[in-house]
């Protein structure tokens, strides 16, 4: 096991789910929803401009939001978290898994109802304490993989913690 720990792990790489930007952006889409059904059914041509301006600045909000999430990717390396996100300019953030000491599975009541949870992952790393992975089916063991590697990458560098966060 003392071999390359690149060769040991293959690369997971997870994406959001698309219900997860629903559940996100539930408010707007309902807003952008009302707005464009009072512009359709709008009788005064004041009320069919104003709903039509707040109806092209909401769908305008959603596809950039949908770009956004769409864009993001958390990959797990043998050796590394890396969280890829951004519209207009995309950055890459690292965390070293043998820096992580804790883990946090949730899901919110619309999270449960659709099957999905966010997993947070939290690392003595100075730029990205925590990490959110959101909108992750139920089913995939997330947790489990990143022990598995945050484990053998401790022992694989000679990393032992020692100590309490309180």
């Amino acid at each position: 096991m003392q071999e390359n720990s690149q060769t040991y792990f293959q690369n997971v790489v997870l994406r959001p789910h698309w219900m997860q930007y629903c559940l996100c952006k539930l408010p707007e889409i309902i807003i952008c929803l009302a707005a464009c059904t009072t512009m359709l059914l709008a009788d005064t041509p004041q009320l069919k401009a104003i709903s039509g301006i707040t109806a092209v600045i909401m769908l305008t909000y959603l596809a950039y939001s949908i770009t956004d999430m769409y864009r993001i990717r958390y990959i797990i390396t043998a050796e590394q978290i890396l969280f890829k996100h951004g519209v207009f300019s995309y950055t890459t953030d690292y965390i070293e898994l043998y820096r992580v000491y804790d883990y946090r599975q949730s899901r919110s009541p619309l999270q449960q109802l659709t099957g999905l949870k966010n997993v947070l992952v939290m690392a003595n790393d100075r730029y990205n304490p925590v990490l959110n992975i959101i909108g992750q089916k139920n089913s995939q063991d997330i947790v489990s993989i990143i022990r598995t590697r945050v484990e053998y990458n401790k022992a694989y560098k000679n990393v032992y913690e020692i100590g309490n966060r309180y």
